[in-house]
Formats: C-alpha cells, structure tokens, sequence
C-alpha cells in the first residue's frame, strides 16, 4: 500500500499530527494529496544533497505535473476550490523555491520521513489498520515519558531547520550586498554613501552572527534532549531485559521488542537529520566567515558530540538485537535502525 494510502487510514489521534504536520509546511496537503505516487517514487533524499543538479529536475517536473493535475479538473464546486488551492500552490512554491530547489528536496524528505514516522508511532499502538484494535495496554509512566520527549524532540527539530533556513536567507543577503557594496579604497572611504553603505553591511553582518549563534544554540539544545531520551532508553532497555530474563526462568513477561525499536529508529533518524544540518552549516561557513564566527569553534565540538550519540545509539541497539530470549522476535535485518547503520 502506498505510503498515503497507509496515513490516511490512521486513526484520527495520528491524523491530527499530519494535519499539524501539514498545516506549518510549504508543501500544501493538497499538492501531497494530487502527486501522492509520485512525491514517493522519488528519492528526495539524495536530490537535496549539496550540488547535486537533480533537486531542481524534480522541482520542475513537480510544477509540470501540477500544471497537468490543474489541467485535468472539471468545473464542478469541488473541482473548483482544488483548482484555486492547487494554482496558489503552483505559484507560491515557484516563487519560493524556484533558486533554491535542493532546500524544497530536503522540505519534501522531511515530510516524508515524518509521515514515516507518525506511521510508525499509529501502526505501533495498533491503531494503523483497517480491523478494530484491542485496548492497549496501560503504559508506564517511563513510556509516556518516552513518547513525550521525543515528540518534543521532532517538533524542537523542525524549529531547528526553520532557523537554518532563515539563516540561509540572511546569509543570500549578506553575501550579495558585500560583492555588490564593499569596495574599499582611499576615495570611497571619504564618501559619506559609502560610509552608510558600510554601516548598513555591518548591521547585516550582526544579525547573521545573531543568527548563527541562535542555530547552534537550538543544536545544543537538540543533543541535549538527545541525551536525556538515550537514558531513558536505556532504563527502558534494561527493563525488557528483566523480563527476558524473568520469562527464561518460567516467568511471565511482554518481550515485544518493537516498540523499543520504534522508539530507537525516531530518535536515530533525528540525529541523522540534525548531523545533515551541521553539514550544511559548515557549507555555509566555507562561503561566508568572519572574526569571531562562532561556527568555527562550535560546529567542530557538535559533530563530535553528535558522533558520539550516534555510536552509543546504535551500539545499544545492536545489543539489544543479539540478546534474544524465548518469546522474544527482534527485527529482521535489524528494521529501520539497521538500515540506518549500514548507512552511516
């Protein structure tokens, strides 16, 4: 079943989360709605690494078919008000992403792996088919905690990359108006334009660096909240290993490894997401630096500090897939997580 097929059978607690997901995005739901097999057939991923020309191939091939999609309505009502939200689509999305398409590649990835991801959260709680589902049990104070801190993990990400993208803004505006305005020389220097001109360059130049320290404090806060859930996690893990150990010796126990590998996946996923946003801050410290900027003594401390998460991360799942017990079925191929290792 295609991957919008799936979020739309969800229950409405995690359609509510789309909606949300939706409702703050550049990409309209109903654009998502009208390319659905599409949108997912392409790998937007890989399109929206730097340099790389085929962002702005799909980018046009999306507003072609969107035209074509514009072409294909009747008159009827309902026709008529897709036609109106599908043209403003057509014409707001060329507006902004027409010179930055690999930043609408990395948008549609994001989605993407968000809707993955309320998919997951849904198919976990047994609420993503089509069959009644039994009442879950009650979850401990721990799990809920869990889901409620990455949950705040997500939404503090997404707040992390509008920012990077409002930096990236700031930073287009700076860069032009240096190349364009900054020509020293004994006689410009006497001009009173040129002095205004100055002027207004250093006030840009304070708020990029304003900027730019605002993102790298959201980073630090993000592998903050990293960490706190890794514990979590970990106390998590060491619960299902009790109850491993307990069902060994003819106890009873719930060994379902499945929601601690949802879990895991998230917040692995996450900090991939958040390690691509420190490569593109590096990107943007190759283009424009200055004194005291504050990526060049920042961003290398962050890698490092993300790389060390990411090891512990993954260490601790390998581990918890080689301690199998009885009644216990990890994942084949190690799920999402696994793949994400291979990956790395």
């Amino acid at each position: 079943m295609a991957q919008w097929q799936e979020v739309q059978s969800l229950a409405n607690t995690y359609l509510e989360q789309v909606h949300q997901l939706y409702a703050g995005s550049a990409l309209p739901m109903a654009v998502r709605q009208s390319l659905a097999a599409w949108i997912e057939s392409q790998n937007w991923r890989q399109a929206a690494e730097p340099l790389c020309s085929h962002a702005r191939m799909l980018f046009h091939s999306l507003l072609v078919l969107l035209g074509e999609r514009l072409g294909s309505l009747g008159s009827d009502r309902e026709d008529f008000m897709l036609q109106h939200n599908l043209r403003k689509a057509h014409r707001d999305l060329q507006a902004e992403f027409e010179e930055k398409p690999e930043r609408f590649a990395n948008l549609v990835a994001n989605l993407l792996q968000e809707e993955r991801r309320i998919l997951r959260l849904g198919q976990a709680g047994g609420q993503g088919g089509s069959a009644p589902a039994p009442s879950p049990a009650p979850e401990s104070g721990r799990e809920q905690q869990i889901q409620r801190r990455l949950a705040e993990f997500h939404t503090a990400l997404q707040e992390a990359e509008r920012a990077f993208r409002h930096l990236e803004d700031l930073q287009d505006a700076f860069d032009f108006c240096f190349k364009v305005h900054y020509q020293p020389g004994e006689e410009r220097d006497r001009d009173p334009g040129y002095q205004q001109e100055l002027q207004s360059l250093q006030a840009k130049l304070q708020n990029l660096d304003r900027q730019r320290r605002e993102v790298l404090a959201q980073m630090q806060q993000l592998l903050g909240r990293s960490e706190t859930l890794q514990e979590l996690l970990q106390q998590e893990l060491g619960g299902w290993r009790a109850r491993q150990q307990r069902l060994c010796l003819g106890g009873s126990g719930d060994t379902n490894l499945r929601p601690l590998e949802t879990w895991f996946t998230e917040l692995g996923q996450g900090l991939f997401q958040l390690r691509q946003l420190l490569r593109a801050l590096g990107d943007l410290r190759q283009k424009v630096t200055y004194a005291r900027d504050p990526l060049v003594a920042e961003t290398p401390l962050l890698e490092q500090r993300l790389q060390e998460q990411l090891t512990h991360l993954l260490k601790r799942w390998g581990w918890a897939r080689r301690a199998p017990g009885k009644g216990s079925s990890p994942p084949e191929g190690g799920g999402e997580l696994g793949k994400l290792s291979r990956e790395w």
